[in-house]
């Protein structure tokens, strides 16, 4: 009585595990085919390019980008506050070079912004840490889909 009981037991047991196998399998199978698609999307070799590489790769690109967002966030609060004060200085009678000093400070800022890309893609990247305030949470927000937000 013991040992049908036993083997009872393990055929539900099989019956349960195959079942799961079998959608662990297809899960798997589903995620291969993505792999492989996002392998090809990127121009490269499915069957040369490790999944693991290719997540770290594409991570690393991820928080470049949002490292690169976060600076041209402060740089353009920094430009405002800098604008402000340079109107405030104008008002007392202060000369104004404002379109010159506005192009000079867009090329400086596409400029930095390039070269901390390139450097972030690279694998070298180096944000700067600074504490965030509530206006970059929302600015950084805007670059998220709605339902990230939620």
């Amino acid at each position: 009585a013991l040992l049908k009981t036993y083997a009872e037991q393990v055929h539900r047991f099989s019956e349960t595990v195959a079942c799961d196998y079998s959608d662990a399998t297809a899960v798997v199978g589903k995620l291969s085919d993505a792999v492989t698609r996002l392998a090809e999307y990127f121009g490269e070799d499915a069957s040369r390019c490790q999944s693991d590489q290719m997540f770290a790769n594409l991570r690393r690109f991820i928080d470049a980008l949002r490292a690169s967002k976060e600076k041209v966030f402060r740089q353009r609060r920094s430009a405002a506050q800098a604008e402000e004060k340079s109107k405030d200085r104008g008002d007392r009678g202060g000369s104004a070079g404002g379109a010159k000093d506005s192009k000079e400070g867009a090329g400086q800022l596409l400029r930095d912004h390039s070269s901390r890309l390139r450097a972030a893609v690279g694998g070298n990247s180096t944000s700067e840490d600074e504490s965030e305030s509530g206006d970059e949470d929302e600015y950084m927000a805007s670059f998220t889909s709605p339902s990230a937000r939620k």
